[in-house]
């Protein structure tokens, strides 16, 4: 469509016209020829610089706006050309020389300009500086050309001079590069527009190469050249005026009808879907799963869809053209009328929340009640709009269940007990209100779950629960904090003495058996109280300090309660400060090893020797195991110091033999957490193979406790060490959960009698029968006995008659350094 705009058969027909008419008028006055054609192209010029001026705010064409500013100045010089022209008797000397100069300024302006636009597309232009660049050049020729300064370009009897000449080549070699540049610019501008104006290019360029050739102003080659000049300025035109005036008019009335056209097809669509729109009101109100009513200003019902008829039981016959006090239960109908009076008299919506009894079921329901307003703003009546929202709230509930209180339990979770005891907090600030919170921590809970399973566990949780609601009552409040922890704030409290009974008490209820799954179980506690607001005035502190007097408990052998301390915070802190100072003993070879021997059972030959790890701070000097294992432990710094303590062992051992003593079993302990991290298997591989030691020489000695947790995992960890050969031994046995049966199925090697027992049964018969029993039913099963902590010679014969395999004990000698242990051995 664009391309039939701007150049098709009828402007060739237009153009082909004009020429053969200015040829015949050329042959009888070629003055009056000249100047038609010059202010044909001074008008076109003109225009192109009004169009590109007025859209210079708004358009993005580059080299619209070039060739705008330029095409005035240039408008400018071809008129004086046109005005100076030889015969035109403006000047008052006719002399030919002045036009033809003329013609070269305004020539060389358009090639330039030309050529500045094709290269300046796609980029931005700068108005001020085109404008007077052009400028200053169009003032420049007119001074040069009407001083004299400007070079000859006609000699009247000559003709035309070299200067001429080679200046019309510049601008053919100008007006051909700007060609081929506007044919290759296809990403800024239209085919059909780039086509043109390369035509109009090439039609200068020709039109220059025929200005070369002519002798005198008014001969063929001067008509031809003005000829093609007039065919560049009507390519020009199409080009750009057309396209920036005349073709969006002329597209918009081509398209007046086809608009027309499109317009009926568009209301016949709004017809249609104005329609379709009812039937989907239609079938939306229908389908709609709340209920839905329309009545007018006398309340009688005109609209119902079938949730409504379906909620009250009656259909839309039944319903239509009765008030609501006919149709709704009374009580409803009471609160709708209510809602009905704020609707009316306010005129604008309300919602309300009912609960409404149908069929002897309550339905909570969110009403909606709005009225029904036409376009003048008169009352036609009111709509309601009621949505079943049972389900919703029920799930809120739900929601708000699980987001606040413990799903096992039942019991206030952390985050809901935290917010509820700090609102509680702020309503004692400025009060004589007394507050506690009181942490407490079941001992040894864990073992219940790895030895019973976490099905009676949590059964056991549930119980232990229920005490502490009935225990607490109104007198505050009560949360399961973690996994075994609980947490219980005590209001209003009257002095210190009610909060020691409450604890006693609490801790009495707790360890009082409760049968769980044919289990008769029950739990120790571990308590730790803060006051408030002795302790702390906000949450985050007392329960700060209530967690540091339960862990003192704890450290102090648990089952207990204790008030929180300010000392115990420096112990807290000591215990910081011990483990940063531990973190670097094994690094600067502060840790050692002593060795204790154990003998046979005639308590005469050494057949074994105990590592055992010491610590020489260089300031705190020597620190006891019971302080600083527990907290390698914790922190799981037992695994690099477990690991260097069996590879020192092994090879203390082989340094031994090569002494000339007979080989022995050298013992490490283990602790859990070595089970649980790292590779254990490896290790006691990689610690054989570095030090040569023989697998039947290192004796591993594992605790009792740990028989109880992940017994899958222990079972094929323990496989995998006895496929190695080395021993296993039970540490310390008789303190934890016994069971003998785990004793066959882990194929353990030994047994250790805990020292605890061996120390008391000179005097006390329960440890004697203890250790007698133990002795017989490790024998029945096939396992050696070692007795711990034997310090008496009386000790030593008991268990001798008892028929212990070996003893290990101060009687014997005290743990003492690797040269100390060598000497000892060789004497």
């Amino acid at each position: 469509m664009i391309r039939k705009l701007l150049f098709g058969w009828h402007q060739v027909a237009i153009l082909f016209s004009t020429l053969l008419a200015l040829s015949v008028l050329a042959s009888f006055n070629f003055l009056l020829y000249h100047t038609l054609v010059e202010l044909l192209r001074v008008v076109v010029l003109g225009g192109v610089f009004v169009l590109g001026w007025h859209t210079r705010r708004w358009s993005n064409n580059s080299a619209l706006l070039v060739l705008s500013i330029a095409a005035g100045f240039i408008g400018v010089l071809e008129l004086l050309h046109t005005l100076t022209y030889k015969g035109m008797g403006l000047m008052a000397l006719d002399d030919p020389n002045i036009p033809t100069q003329l013609w070269l300024a305004f020539r060389y302006l358009e090639a330039l300009a030309v050529l500045v636009a094709v290269l300046s597309l796609g980029k931005k232009v700068h108005i001020p500086s085109n404008f007077l660049g052009f400028g200053l050049l169009a003032t420049l020729f007119c001074v040069t050309i009407f001083n004299g300064q400007f070079p000859d370009a006609f000699i009247e009897g000559k003709g035309l001079t070299p200067f001429k000449i080679y200046s019309e080549w510049v601008m053919i070699l100008a007006f051909l590069a700007s060609a081929f540049l506007l044919l290759n610019a296809k990403n800024h501008l239209e085919k059909d527009v780039r086509w043109l104006l390369a035509a109009a290019m090439l039609c200068n360029a020709l039109s220059s190469f025929a200005f070369t050739q002519y002798i005198g102003v008014f001969d063929f080659a001067n008509q031809l050249g003005h000829h093609l000049l007039l065919v560049s300025t009507y390519l020009i035109y199409r080009a750009i005026l057309v396209t920036g005036l005349l073709t969006p008019y002329e597209l918009l009335f081509s398209d007046l009808k086809k608009n027309e056209q499109r317009l009926e097809s568009l209301v016949a669509e709004s017809s249609a879907s104005l329609r379709a729109t009812q039937a989907l009101n239609t079938a939306f109100i229908d389908n709609i799963p709340s209920s839905v009513s329309v009545k007018d200003t006398l309340n009688r019902y005109t609209l119902v869809n079938p949730a409504f008829e379906k909620l009250v039981g009656k259909s839309k016959e039944q319903i239509l053209n009765k008030t609501f006090h006919e149709v709704l239960p009374i009580q409803l109908a009471q609160r709708v009328a209510l809602s009905l009076e704020q609707v009316r008299g306010q005129v604008e919506a309300c919602v309300t929340e009912d609960v409404v009894v149908f069929d002897d079921k309550k339905i909570a329901f969110e009403t909606i009640h709005f009225p029904v307003i036409d376009s003048n703003g008169c009352l036609l009546g009111s709509g309601t709009i009621a949505t079943d929202v049972t389900e919703r709230k029920a799930s809120r509930a739900y929601i708000e269940n699980l987001a606040h209180f413990d799903q096992l339990t039942g019991l206030m979770n952390k985050v809901y007990f935290v917010k509820q005891a700090e609102e509680q907090m702020q309503r004692c600030k400025g009060t004589a209100c007394q507050c506690a919170l009181i942490y407490i921590d079941l001992d040894h809970f864990k073992d219940v779950n790895d030895s019973l399973g976490h099905d009676v566990g949590d059964k056991f949780l549930c119980v232990l629960a229920k005490k502490l609601q009935l225990l607490v009552a109104n007198q505050g409040l009560v949360s399961r904090y973690s996994g075994d922890e609980f947490l219980v704030l005590l209001t209003n409290l009257p002095n210190k003495a009610f909060i020691i009974d409450f604890v006693e008490n609490l801790q009495s209820h707790l360890s009082h058996p409760v049968n769980v799954d044919s289990y008769d179980l029950a739990t120790n506690s571990s308590v730790g109280i803060a006051s408030y607001p002795a302790d702390g005035q906000d949450f985050t502190t007392l329960f700060r300090n209530a967690s540091t007097a339960m862990y003192a408990v704890k450290s102090d052998g648990r089952n207990n309660y204790q008030f929180f301390e300010k000392n115990m915070q420096e112990e807290a802190q000591e215990r910081i400060s011990l483990l940063s100072k531990l973190r670097v003993a094994l690094e600067n070879q502060e840790l050692s090893l002593n060795y204790q021997p154990q003998y046979d059972s005639t308590g005469t030959q050494i057949i074994g020797a105990e590592a055992l790890l010491r610590w020489e701070h260089p300031e705190l000097g020597f620190v006891s195991p019971a302080r600083f294992i527990p907290l390698a432990e914790d922190s799981g710094l037992i695994v690099p110091i477990g690991e260097w303590v069996l590879n020192q062992a092994c090879q203390q051992a082989i340094k031994i033999q090569q002494t000339g003593i007979p080989p022995f079993v050298m013992s490490v302990n283990l602790s859990a957490v070595q089970f649980r991290k790292g590779d254990l298997v490896e290790t006691v591989k990689k610690a054989l193979a570095t030090s040569g030691l023989e697998p039947q020489y290192l004796g591993l000695e594992l605790t009792e406790s740990l028989l109880l947790k992940d017994q899958k995992r222990l079972l094929q960890m323990l496989s995998q060490l006895k496929e190695l050969g080395v021993q296993l031994s039970i540490d310390d046995f008789g303190t934890g959960y016994s069971n003998l049966s785990y004793l066959k199925r882990f194929a353990v090697d030994k047994l250790k009698i805990d020292q605890s027992f061996v120390r008391d049964m000179e005097n006390d018969t329960d440890d004697y029968a203890l250790v007698t029993t133990v002795i017989q039913l490790a024998h029945s099963l096939g396992l050696e006995v070692t007795a711990e902590g034997v310090e008496t010679q009386q000790q030593m014969q008991m268990l001798a008659e008892l028929k212990c395999d070996e003893f290990q004990g101060y009687y014997f000698a005290k743990p003492m350094p690797a040269d100390e242990f060598v000497l000892y051995l060789q004497a």
